[in-house]
């Protein structure tokens, strides 16, 4: 009895050493990717390149990472908290934003989501962060909600935004030094980050350009009168579609004109349809709302923060749109 209460002792302590060795190593990455495919039916978006983005090179610093480990030190929880900085303008709060949750079938049903989650908290609080915000499907949200006590925040609509006027402006596939370049640096200067219009993401030109260097991705960038604007592509019930990610209005404007942004993303990407997940205060125009039934995947938003003491902030997502996080 002696011996196996030694053994056992030994392999906590491994786990636990697992759990907390920094995660610095493309090993690390590497047991992330063994898990991703074990979990997602699609995980080529899974390469060592796009986790070392997303973990390790955000401006804010690196990623807290929740994981659980079986006894053979093989990974079969992970969830990674990247940095995230809200402000309203007067307050700022930086939370992690969870990405890449996943259990592994073999492990499902032996509280190891809740473990790599716990796990997620330790790290994230030794870091500073101040709570979590995470993006998550239909299935998973009212699991985060009932299992785990978060807040299950407003839900953000997708919609099919109209079309109108000419769409002129100007377009080009990004690249890195295109925003070194006309007519998109001098936009770029003309460009409002700061916004008090609620609770938002606080970007900077850092953020921006660590962002749309995801690996593996494909952005457009427009440039109009009013804003710059970033989309991609993609296929609703196989019907290819614009999608718009991000809209950045310039200095001094108070109201987007969406039906301009959205004519043009319809004649660069030569789609017939054009489709808006979220919500810009600043952005207008009509659309109509897409059913979930319809939707590639819908998204919910939750929220957990680790204590009281921002509970006063009222924290809510009033600007959010599929560029503050990892959609696309």
């Amino acid at each position: 009895m002696q011996r196996h209460s030694v053994c056992f002792q030994l392999l906590v302590a491994t786990q636990r050493d697992l759990m907390n060795a920094s995660f610095g190593s493309d090993a690390d990455l590497a047991g992330v990717i063994h898990l991703m495919q074990e979990v997602f039916p699609h995980p080529e978006r899974f390469t060592i390149e796009r986790l070392a983005w997303s973990y390790r090179q955000h401006p804010l610093g690196v990623a807290a990472v929740g994981r659980s480990f079986d006894d053979e030190a093989k990974q079969i929880g992970n969830y990674a908290l990247v940095p995230l900085k809200l402000t309203d303008g007067e307050n700022k709060i930086v939370l992690g934003l969870g990405v890449d949750l996943a259990v592994s079938p073999s492990a499902r049903g032996t509280g190891t989501f809740r473990t790599t989650v716990s796990h997620s908290y330790e790290q994230a609080e030794q870091q500073g962060f101040a709570g979590i915000l995470g993006i998550a499907n239909a299935q998973s949200a009212p699991r985060m909600v009932k299992a785990l006590g978060w807040k299950h925040l407003p839900s953000l609509t997708t919609r099919l935004l109209f079309a109108g006027g000419s769409g002129s402006g100007t377009s080009a596939t990004y690249t890195s030094s295109l925003l070194s370049t006309e007519p998109f640096v001098s936009a770029i200067r003309k460009v409002s980050f700061t916004n008090e219009d609620g609770w938002q993401q606080s970007w900077d030109l850092d953020l921006l350009q660590w962002r749309l260097s995801m690996p593996g991705a494909r952005y457009s960038l427009h440039v109009l009168d009013d804003c710059i604007a970033v989309s991609t592509t993609d296929k609703v019930m196989g019907i290819p579609v614009g999608v718009l990610l991000k809209v950045f209005a310039f200095q001094g404007v108070a109201r987007v004109n969406g039906a301009a942004v959205a004519m043009r993303l319809v004649r660069h990407h030569k789609t017939p349809f054009v489709v808006h997940w979220g919500l810009n205060p600043v952005l207008g125009g009509r659309g109509v709302s897409l059913p979930k039934r319809l939707q590639p995947s819908p998204l919910e938003v939750v929220l957990h923060l680790f204590d009281g003491s921002h509970a006063s902030l009222d924290i809510r997502l009033d600007s959010f749109e599929l560029l503050d996080f990892d959609a696309y």
